[in-house]
């Protein structure tokens, strides 16, 4: 991106100046009776030319600054793609941002069928090994994955939902086991819906914590 506009701006310059010689031209060496609107004509036609090419790399550039998913990404395929791997119950709280026009990052929530035991770290990592493979597919090359493990048999694997968000939000049947501190009135990840229907692995705490 940056290597882009620097660029637009070098022909920018560059027009400019071959604006002023054909102006100047036109005006010296022409009978033209129109010959003292050649200034302002090449300069409107200048302004149109970087414009074209301004704007979009304008909107290109405030994407990448609020973080927004990049156009070309689908969070919906993404959760598909990753909800097909053996072993996932579900894929959620799926956030895909932009760093520069070469670099997209992505972090999510992957909950796992298998228990937390002493082969669960091994199984997570080939799991977390093959989700990565499939944001390799949507140019996603670098993510953070963080696991949730159901604690207990009472919680009811629901994995083929009727609706899902773009994030996982207002969506019950993709629980979040990693929630917020309770009572939290943030709503960062999860809604009060879906918090119910899994075990918290919060610790009660009576320090106070900022939202970010």
């Amino acid at each position: 991106m940056g290597m882009n506009a620097m660029l637009l701006h070098v022909i920018g310059d560059a027009l400019g100046n071959v604006g002023v010689i054909v102006t100047a031209l036109i005006i010296w060496l022409t009978d033209w009776p129109g010959k003292l609107y050649a200034d302002p004509a090449v300069s409107l036609f200048i302004t149109l030319i970087i414009l074209k090419t301004s704007i979009p790399l304008t909107l290109a550039t405030s994407r990448i600054l609020l973080q927004a998913t990049p156009e070309n990404i689908s969070i919906k395929d993404i959760r598909q793609d990753i909800e097909r791997l053996p072993g996932v119950i579900s894929c959620h709280h799926i956030h895909v941002w932009q760093l520069s026009d070469t670099k997209i990052v992505a972090s999510m929530h992957l909950q796992v069928e298998f228990p937390m035991d002493t082969h669960s770290g091994e199984k997570y990592m080939q799991l977390a090994k093959r989700a990565r493979n499939c944001l390799h597919e949507f140019g996603i090359h670098s993510a953070t994955i963080q696991p949730e493990f159901c604690l207990g048999n009472d919680h009811e694997h629901l994995r083929d939902a009727a609706a899902l968000t773009l994030d996982g939000q207002n969506d019950p049947t993709a629980a979040c086991l990693l929630e917020c501190i309770e009572d939290c009135e943030g709503q960062g990840c999860c809604t009060a819906e879906g918090s119910s229907k899994a075990p918290s692995l919060r610790r009660a705490s009576d320090s106070s914590h900022t939202a970010t």
